[in-house]
């Protein structure tokens, strides 16, 4: 099983084409909604969606192995 990725989640609206990406068309560039601190919550919150309704120490010790 592979984690949800952001726009999965919920939390993100994609801003970039693959297709665009392989034809190498110049991307406009854009800032993130997000901060830095909206990226470190939600990749110690994992992107597996049973973990992701748990506190965040029931999802530490998922995590570690101990779920």
């Amino acid at each position: 099983m592979r984690p949800m990725t952001l726009m999965e989640r919920g939390g993100s609206l994609p801003t970039v084409s693959f297709p665009r990406c392989s034809r190498s068309e110049t991307l406009p560039s854009k800032a993130s909604a997000r901060s830095i601190e909206d990226y470190a919550e939600e990749i110690v919150a994992s992107g597996f969606p049973a973990l992701r309704t748990l506190t965040s120490e029931a999802r530490a010790f998922a995590l570690d192995g101990c779920y």
